[in-house]
Order: structure tokens, then sequence, then C-alpha cells
């Protein structure tokens, strides 16, 4: 089972409201998930995964360190899995630039989940600091896409 099958399962499971799911396969491969009220993935655990590469732990480890750049207060955060867009089109401006000033409401970005666009809006009035995702980026839920002082 590759990481894209788990990531569709979950998809699949948040669009359906569904909170906890387990699968054993032919092959012995088994993966449980369980969500908590936020839709939050709790728990993700498959015996038979590989070892992370260690390109993909330095690709973590850069994202961890940006996202911890700034306050989380500050945050707006993704609040479903999918692909960010930062402009309607690419031959559009984007939605906010940094020291762009925003207030409650406005919409930052889209998230596009399920062949579905999602806008995603500033959760307070003020100026956008960071940016901390880059166009067309794929994202999880609870990621930190902008933070605003």
């Amino acid at each position: 089972m590759d990481l894209n099958h788990i990531q569709s399962l979950i998809d699949l499971l948040k669009k359906n409201g569904i909170k906890n799911f387990s699968v054993k396969e032919a092959d012995g491969k088994e993966i449980s998930l369980e969500f908590s009220l936020e839709e939050e993935v709790k728990t993700l655990s498959n015996k038979s995964l590989p070892a992370v590469s260690s390109e993909s732990q330095n690709l973590s480890l850069m994202q961890n360190k940006k996202e911890q750049d700034f306050s989380s207060k500050n945050a707006v955060k993704a609040q479903m899995v999918g692909t960010v867009y930062l402009s309607v089109s690419p031959q559009k401006p984007r939605f906010v630039e940094i020291g762009s000033k925003v207030k409650k409401g406005q919409t930052l970005c889209l998230i596009e989940a399920m062949k579905t666009y999602f806008e995603v809006k500033s959760t307070h009035d003020g100026t956008v600091e960071q940016i901390l995702v880059e166009d067309k980026e794929a994202v999880d839920f609870g990621r930190p896409l902008f933070s605003i002082v």
C-alpha cells in the first residue's frame, strides 16, 4: 500500500464522515485510521510501510523549520487535505502578497480537493507577514498557510 493510496483513503473517509477504519490486505499489510472530532488524523499505523528516505526527512525538517518561524496564533491553517492555489488562475494576480492588509473573512487562497475548490479565509484582521506555501503545493489538514499579524 503506497502513501498515495493511504492519502486517498484519508480523503474518502473525511468526505464521508467516517471516524474509524481498519483494513488488512491479502499480503499481510495492515492500516488503521482514527479521526478525532476535529477530523484530524490521530493515528496512522501500517506495520509494513517502508522506512522514510533521508530526502523526505530533510524536506520535512525544512518545512517544520519554515512553519516554526512564526507564532501559531497568527497562523491561518488548511482545513482540509488538497492543493493550494494562490490565485484564481495563472494569468490573474494572487489573492494576497506579503505585506497585504487583510480583513477577517477575506479570501487568501483556494484549496482544491476532489475536483472542488474551497476558499481559505483570513481568521482575523491584519497584515500578511508570511506566505508559508507555494502555488500548487499539496497540503495536509492543519498545515499553516499564512502568518497574519
